[in-house]
């Protein structure tokens, strides 16, 4: 699996701003939000890095982008957005874009929340250390042995989701 961090892109014209994200080498470009009256980005601190109210979406589409920002012009505060785009490394084709967005003030985190949420999960630095880790072991391939007889033995992990 390959994963290349992906920034949003501004251009304003007469018709209002449109918004792409891309990656740094070009090999993705996406229009995500196309002649929006004002820039929902205005707020946008690259800085706000640690700290205040982190959201989630883990597999965010193109039309659920549009969405989001347009609820951005909403906010007062500041606010910082990171993505990733990750690559199958069996096919190619297949792309899978994670988001994160932080902000700094509760008030402008819960208007977030409630206008979002279909598509973003509540989420905290802890939650994304833990995802990381889990998400190394679950790209660890199985390691099977064969025996003499022809018996196939694999060591299994076994996780319990909620009681």
């Amino acid at each position: 699996m390959g994963t290349k961090n992906l920034k949003l892109a501004t251009e304003r014209n007469i018709l209002g701003t449109t918004i792409y994200l891309k990656s740094r080498d070009g090999s993705y470009n996406e229009v995500v939000a196309a002649n929006l009256q004002a820039s929902p980005l205005s707020n946008l601190d690259k800085t706000l890095t640690e700290g205040g109210y982190l959201f989630r979406s883990p597999k965010i589409k193109s039309h659920e982008w549009a969405d989001m920002l347009k609820s951005l012009s909403n906010i007062s505060g500041k606010f910082n957005i990171t993505a990733k785009l990750t690559t199958d490394k069996n096919d190619a084709d297949l792309k899978k874009v994670s988001a994160w967005i932080r902000f700094a003030e509760k008030d402008d985190a819960a208007i977030f929340a409630w206008t979002n949420v279909e598509n973003w999960q509540k989420w905290s630095d802890t939650l994304e250390a833990e995802d990381q880790k889990e998400a190394k072991t679950r790209s660890k391939p199985l390691k099977a042995k064969v025996t003499k007889d022809g018996r196939i033995t694999v060591k299994v992990t076994q996780v319990t989701l909620g009681k």
